[in-house]
C-alpha cells in the first residue's frame, strides 16, 4: 500500500490547533539567511511559486534576490512547523491502524524533497543545495510480536497562544514610509494595518481561517513502536527505495537500468538497502554507505578499497559514498519568463549534476541539449564546490580556491563518470 501526504506542501493550511504549537515569537529565522557570497547566478532558485501567491506579492520583495521581512519569514516558517506536525498527527493515525489490522507489516517513510525556509536567502525546493536535496528515509519493521503502545492525542487541552504576537507588537509603528517605498497598493496596505491590530493574517491564497477549514479534527491517534532507532549516516538515495521493497518482499531480484531504458519494462537505477537493513536490524551498528555496484543485484567480490570501508560489515556488503541530484535551468541567470525554478523541457538549457559525498558536495553547471538530454562537459557554465567538514550549512563556495582544486577536479572526474561506476572516498 502506498499512501502520499500532500502537506507541508504550499498553500500552507491545516486546523488552527496545530499552529497553536508554536508561537510566532518562538519561530527562529534561518541560521543562514543571508544569499552566500559566491553562489553562481545560476544555482539561485528564485522561489518564484511562491512570489506568484498575493500575499508575498504583496511584500513587493525585488527580484530575484530581494530577501523576505524578518517578520514574514518567521510567519512562513510557522505554518510551516504546523502543516508539517498535522501531517506528522495523520501518519499516526495510519500507523495506530496498521498496527491493528495489519501487525505484520515492513514500513517505508520518506519525503520526495526538501524545502528551503529561508536558508540562503531562498525559499522553496528548485535547487540543488543540502537542504532541498536530503530528506526523512526511515524503514522499520512492524510485527505482531512488537509491543505497540496508543495514545489519544489531543489537541483540545493546550492554552491557546496568540496567533501573532510580533505583528500585534507592531501596532505602535509606523509602516507608512516603508509602504510607499515598496509602492504598496491601498488594499495591502489596509491588510497589513489590520493584520497588525488584530494579530492575525486572513490570507487566503496562503492559509484559510479556521472558518474556513470544514474538518477539524479534536484527537488523533498516536502510536509509539521501535523508539530504539539505529541511525545509518552513509548515503542512500530516493533511487534505493524501489529495489529495496522488492528485496525485503521477496520478489525477484532487479536488474540495473541500461543506459537507454525506454524498452525496458522494469528495471532499477537505485540499489537494495537490505544488506545494510539486515546489518541494523541484527544490532550490528555501522557509519559507511553502501556501492552502486549491488545495483545488478548479483554478488560481487569486494576490492581492496570497498574493504577498507566494509571490514566491520557481514560478507559482501559493498559501500557507495556518493549521492547524486540534478536541477535544471533555461538560462545562467534567475527569470520569471521562462521560470528558473520550473522550466519546461524545451527551455532547459542548463543543467546543475551535484554529487554529495562524506565530506564534499561538488556541483557542476552544465551546457544541457533538451533534444538529445546530454550534458556538455567542454561548457561548465558554473561550479560549487562545499566542505561538510568546516561548512555543514553550504555558505561558502570554495571551488576557486588553490587548497581545493586537486579535490575539485578528483570529484569532477567522478561526477562525470556518474553513479554507475563505484565510488571509493574513504
Amino acid at each position: 500500500m502506498a499512501v502520499g501526504y500532500h502537506k507541508p506542501h504550499i498553500p500552507l493550511k491545516f486546523p488552527q490547533q496545530f499552529l497553536d504549537f508554536y508561537p510566532i515569537e518562538n519561530v527562529p529565522l534561518a541560521p543562514n539567511d543571508r544569499r552566500p557570497q559566491g553562489l553562481p547566478d545560476v544555482a539561485w532558485n528564485p522561489w518564484n511559486d511562491l512570489r506568484y501567491r498575493e500575499d508575498i506579492a504583496a511584500l513587493n520583495v525585488s527580484f530575484p534576490y530581494g530577501p523576505l521581512p524578518d517578520f514574514y519569514a518567521r510567519y512562513i516558517r510557522q505554518g510551516y512547523y504546523a502543516a508539517t506536525t498535522y501531517t506528522d498527527a495523520l501518519i499516526g493515525d495510519l500507523l495506530s491502524t496498521v498496527s491493528t489490522s495489519f501487525p505484520d507489516t515492513l514500513v517505508a517513510f520518506i519525503g520526495d524533497h526538501g524545502w528551503s525556509l529561508g536558508e540562503h536567502q531562498e525559499w522553496s525546493k528548485y535547487s540543488n543545495f543540502e537542504v532541498a536535496t536530503r530528506v526523512p528515509f526511515i524503514i522499520s519493521k512492524m510485527n505482531s510480536h512488537t509491543d505497540y503502545s496508543h495514545t489519544d492525542y489531543s489537541h483540545t487541552d493546550y492554552s491557546h497562544t496568540d496567533y501573532n504576537d510580533v505583528l500585534r507588537k507592531l501596532h505602535n509603528v509606523n509602516l507608512n514610509p516603508f509602504m510607499a517605498e515598496k509602492n504598496f497598493s491601498s488594499s495591502s496596505q489596509r491588510l497589513f494595518k489590520n493584520s497588525i491590530i488584530s494579530g492575525k493574517f486572513e490570507l487566503k491564497a496562503h492559509r484559510k481561517s479556521a472558518s474556513g477549514i470544514k474538518f477539524i479534527r479534536n484527537s488523533f491517534k498516536r502510536i509509539h513502536m521501535n523508539e530504539n532507532f539505529t541511525f545509518y549516516n552513509g548515503m542512500v538515495e530516493l533511487v534505493d527505495l524501489f529495489p529495496t521493497l522488492v528485496d525485503l518482499a521477496g520478489l525477484p531480484v532487479l536488474s540495473a537500468c541500461p543506459e537507454v531504458s525506454k524498452d525496458v519494462e522494469i528495471c532499477t537505477e537505485g540499489t537494495s538497502l537490505t544488506p545494510i537493513l539486515d546489518s541494523l536490524w541484527n544490532g550490528q551498528m555501522f557509519n559507511v554507505s553502501i556501492n552502486s555496484e549491488i545495483k545488478s543485484g548479483q554478488e560481487q567480490q569486494k576490492t581492496p578499497e570497498a574493504n577498507k570501508c566494509t571490514s566491520h560489515l557481514q560478507s559482501n556488503v559493498l559501500v557507495k559514498e556518493a549521492a547524486f541530484s540534478q536541477y535544471p535551468r533555461p538560462g545562467p541567470e534567475p527569470t520569471v519568463h521562462p521560470d528558473s525554478d520550473q522550466p519546461p523541457m524545451h527551455d532547459m538549457t542548463i543543467m546543475g549534476y551535484s554529487m554529495r559525498t562524506s565530506r564534499f558536495r561538488y556541483t557542476a553547471w552544465l551546457k544541457f541539449n533538451n533534444i538529445t538530454f546530454k550534458p556538455d562537459w567542454s561548457h561548465i557554465v558554473a561550479e560549487e564546490l562545499y566542505d561538510h567538514k568546516i561548512d555543514d550549512d553550504e555558505n561558502h563556495n570554495v571551488y576557486r580556491k588553490r587548497a581545493y582544486k586537486s579535490k575539485r577536479k578528483q570529484l569532477q572526474r567522478k561526477l562525470k563518470r556518474g553513479w554507475r561506476l563505484p565510488l571509493f572516498f574513504c
